[in-house]
């Protein structure tokens, strides 16, 4: 490896830092199959990390249940990977303030 690819892997590993909007940008491009794997910290303090998704489909019909006002709270519902007792996708309540890393299109995105 050259000294410049060696660099540029230390970038990727370190990852890009970016804004509340921008991560919401990258959030809502992602797809069921272009997935955003996401950490954020719980209420209870824990730090969770899903893959998810965003479902623009899903929130026209009501089926993301409550997202009208959870959005206007700066929360999201959003769908993550299956759930292993039922094989179908989880929804979770994600809140904007408490992310703290993104990792998508193969990039690490660490949000401010």
């Amino acid at each position: 490896m050259t000294s410049n690819s060696v660099y540029n892997k230390l970038l990727q590993l370190k990852g890009v830092e970016i804004s509340l909007s921008e991560f919401q940008d990258l959030l809502e491009s992602s797809s069921r199959s272009n997935k955003i794997r996401v950490e954020w910290e719980t209420l209870e303090g824990n730090i969770d990390y899903y893959y998810m998704w965003w479902d623009s489909g899903a929130y026209v019909g009501g089926e993301a249940g409550g997202s009208e006002t959870k959005m206007q709270e700066g929360m999201f519902n959003i769908k993550t990977t299956l759930d292993k007792e039922t094989g179908r996708a989880q929804w979770r309540t994600l809140s904007l303030q408490t992310v703290t890393k993104a990792r998508f299109e193969n990039k690490l995105y660490k949000i401010k």
